[in-house]
């Protein structure tokens, strides 16, 4: 079977787990199936307006090939945090209703004509893609990966969820459009309960199920499990993720000001410089943005995992990441969280954004004499997400 998987970024373009979930499937699918990819690239000449192709080796040597070109927007996806509100509001627009395009895709599949195509997040490629495939014939599946169809921005903070930028009028319209504009999915996928309860209260896709599949991740079943013990041992905490407002990163800055134990910060955002300056610490190690080699090093160092989060998040890869590793995580009881980390069994929950509410979490995770415990469950936990797994059960809805 001919499949195409279609992301708005795809490496090295990348902003969240989103993109690693689409490769990952591109990946698993291309064992069985012949799969090839489509995503963006940013503007650097006019040549960019032409789509263009290169390749990857896949993790058991197949190449795939990924066809890219540059959407005609204002501005490219991954820059948009440049601009002001007032051009970025301009830009949704154009992004919902972007034509050209849906036929600059529709002309890579014309020429390569799959059976089947798999859509991850559209927001930067446009939402006319579905209403192309219907006229196409293409069966297609919808991925989902974050609020995005219902909220222009993606996210939806805590405490703000009534907000204009959340639920104003825009947002009502924006909502409105969009449900008519992506009808036509065939299956829609999501990886929490959470998020596609999120989308039916909101009206979308109330004809059709969502299939609840959790992200897959490849198991490590060599892992051997480190003998920890916290008595006189500074304690070795990592956050791995975008350093953003919406991500709570200065949440857990705050709290390690004046703790011996050790913070890694792992990632970049327009925030970096400016938290790195802040906090100064020598304790406080920020990394910036690493690869997947070097970032597998930092989770063999780690003994907890922390994810504060004040947004509602769908299904974090970095949870994943983490259970591989046996490594027990601190996370913001918010959205598809707590359908990942068990309380006191997989780590603990705090209520997102609340200081006290974290530093209790970090008190239990000092004192802990289960810890060896809490690891075999992660490990256990991790097992019901094997990639092999998932791809039988994806398999199973390629042929439904």
């Amino acid at each position: 079977m001919k499949i195409a998987v279609i992301s708005n970024l795809f490496e090295p373009y990348q902003r969240g787990g989103a993109e690693k979930i689409a490769k990952i499937m591109a990946d698993t699918l291309a064992e069985n199936h012949d799969v090839f990819v489509v995503s963006s690239k940013p503007f650097v000449t006019l040549d960019s307006f032409k789509t263009s192709m290169d390749s990857y080796q896949a993790s058991f040597g197949k190449e795939i090939k990924v066809y890219r070109y540059y959407p005609l927007n204002l501005f490219y996806y991954l820059n948009d945090f440049k601009y002001p509100a007032i051009i970025r509001l301009f830009w949704h627009i154009i992004d919902v209703f972007n034509w050209d395009s849906a036929n600059q895709i529709a002309k890579i599949l014309e020429a390569e004509k799959p059976e089947i195509v798999i859509c991850h997040n559209l927001k930067g490629l446009g939402y006319m893609l579905p209403r192309k495939l219907k006229k196409m014939n293409i069966k297609q599946i919808l991925v989902l990966h974050d609020v995005q169809y219902a909220v222009p921005s993606g996210l939806i903070i805590k405490d703000r969820e009534n907000s204009f930028a959340s639920d104003g009028l825009f947002t009502g319209w924006y909502q409105d459009i969009n449900k008519l504009l992506l009808k036509n999915i065939d299956i829609l996928i999501s990886p929490s309960k959470w998020l596609g309860d999120f989308y039916k209260e909101k009206g979308f896709w109330l004809d059709k199920k969502i299939e609840i599949l959790n992200n897959p991740i490849k198991v490590d079943e060599k892992l051997i499990i480190k003998k920890t013990t916290f008595d006189n041992k500074k304690i070795n905490y990592l956050f791995v993720g975008q350093l953003e407002t919406h991500k709570g990163i200065e949440l857990i800055l705050k709290q390690f000001e004046n703790k011996n134990d050790i913070l890694q910060v792992v990632g970049d955002g327009t925030r970096f410089n400016e938290l790195k300056t802040k906090y100064n610490k020598i304790n406080i190690i920020f990394h910036g943005k690493m690869e997947n080699s070097k970032l597998k090093e930092l989770y063999s160092q780690a003994d907890y995992v922390i994810v504060p989060s004040v947004c509602y998040e769908n299904s974090p890869t970095v949870i994943y990441e983490a259970f591989n590793q046996g490594i027990p995580v601190i996370a913001s009881n918010i959205g598809g969280i707590p359908e990942l980390v068990a309380h006191n069994q997989t780590g603990w929950l705090f209520e997102a954004g609340d200081s006290i509410s974290l530093q209790k979490a970090l008190e239990n995770s000092a004192k802990t004499v289960n810890y060896e415990a809490m690891q075999q469950n992660c490990l256990k936990k991790v097992r019901e997400f094997d990639i092999i797994k998932y791809n039988e059960k994806l398999n199973n809805l390629l042929k439904s």
